[in-house]
C-alpha cells in the first residue's frame, strides 16, 4: 500500500472543489411545498441525479480516474421534537424501474357453435347409420397495448431509524446514470404540521453508500517520471492512489467512515436541508 501512504502524506491544494466535483457524481436538491393553511399538509420533493465523474484534475493529484456509484441510499430525516409528522399513505413505496414499457395483452372468444346428430336403425340387426352436422366454429382475437413508466433504476423503499429511505440500484449491473425519479411528478411523501410553530420545520435529506458501491475505473497515472516511487504497471497501486484521493476529500469535510478500507463502511455523499419551495 505504498501508493496510499505516499498520497495521504501529501496535501491536496484544491480541496474547496470537492463539493462541486462530488456533486457531479450525485447532485441533490430537495424542497417542500408551502403548508396548506387548512389541512396543514405539505408535499416533499427530491431531485437526485447520478453520473460518472472524472476526478483527479488537481495539479498535485498523481492519478486520473472515473468515479461512479453502483448503489445509493436516499434518506429523508425529520429530527426529534419537530412539530411535523409523515403521512404514511403518501409515502412513495414503488418497487421496480421507471421509464416507458409497452405490454400487449391478447384476449379471444369463440362464437356459439352447434352440433346435431342422429342414430337410425335399419331393418337389419346390427346395421346402424349415424348422421349429423356440426356448425362451424368461429373465433375472434383482440390485442390491447398498455404503456407504463419504467426506467434505468430499481427503487426500494424502507424505514430505518424513523427515517424514510429509498435504495437505488440497477438490475443490470453497472453504475447509476440519470435521475432516480421524476422530482416534480413523483414526490417522496407528504408531511403534516401537528403543532403551531413560528419556526420553519426542519427536514434533511442524505445520500450515502457503502465503500463497495464506489465504482473506480479508467485509472491512469499522470506522470510516471515525476512519481518514480510507484510501480507504474500495477493496477493495485493505481486503485490505492485513487482510494487515497477519495479518502483525503472525505477527511477534509469530516465525512470519513471509521474504517474507509472496510467494504461495508457507510460513506456519506450528501447532506442538505429540505427548503420551502419558492412560489
Amino acid at each position: 500500500m505504498l501508493a496510499l501512504e505516499l498520497l495521504m502524506e501529501r496535501p491536496l491544494s484544491n480541496l474547496s472543489n470537492f463539493g462541486r466535483v462530488f456533486e457531479e457524481v450525485v447532485s441533490v436538491e430537495a424542497w417542500h411545498s408551502t403548508f396548506d393553511p387548512v389541512s396543514n399538509l405539505a408535499t416533499v420533493h427530491a431531485d437526485i441525479s447520478f453520473t460518472d465523474a472524472k476526478l483527479g484534475a488537481e495539479r498535485d493529484c498523481p492519478v486520473r480516474f472515473t468515479l461512479g456509484l453502483r448503489r445509493a441510499e436516499v434518506s429523508l430525516i425529520i429530527p426529534d421534537r419537530e412539530p411535523i409528522a409523515v403521512v404514511q399513505s403518501s409515502i412513495s413505496r414503488q418497487i421496480g424501474p421507471m421509464g416507458q414499457k409497452t405490454l400487449e395483452i391478447t384476449s379471444g372468444r369463440h362464437a356459439d357453435g352447434k352440433a346435431e346428430g342422429g342414430l337410425s336403425a335399419s331393418p337389419h340387426p346390427l346395421n346402424f347409420e349415424l348422421s349429423g352436422s356440426v356448425g362451424a366454429m368461429q373465433s375472434t382475437k383482440s390485442v390491447t397495448s398498455l404503456t407504463e413508466k419504467v426506467g434505468p433504476f430499481m427503487v426500494r423503499h424502507f424505514t430505518k431509524d424513523k427515517a424514510q429511505c429509498w435504495e437505488i440500484f440497477t438490475d443490470r449491473g453497472g453504475t447509476l446514470v440519470g435521475k432516480a425519479w421524476d422530482p416534480v411528478l413523483e414526490p417522496r411523501m407528504k408531511v403534516k404540521k401537528i403543532q403551531d410553530s413560528r419556526l420553519d420545520p426542519s427536514i434533511r435529506i442524505r445520500v450515502r453508500c457503502r465503500r463497495e458501491d464506489l465504482a473506480i475505473s479508467n485509472l491512469s497515472f499522470k506522470s510516471p517520471r515525476e512519481h518514480a516511487g510507484f510501480s507504474w504497471h500495477s493496477n493495485n497501486n493505481k486503485l490505492a492512489a485513487a482510494s487515497a484521493y477519495i479518502k483525503a476529500r472525505l477527511v477534509h469535510h469530516g465525512l470519513t467512515p471509521n474504517d474507509f478500507d472496510e467494504e461495508l463502511s457507510l460513506i456519506f455523499l450528501a447532506d442538505a436541508a429540505v427548503t420551502e419551495e419558492i412560489s
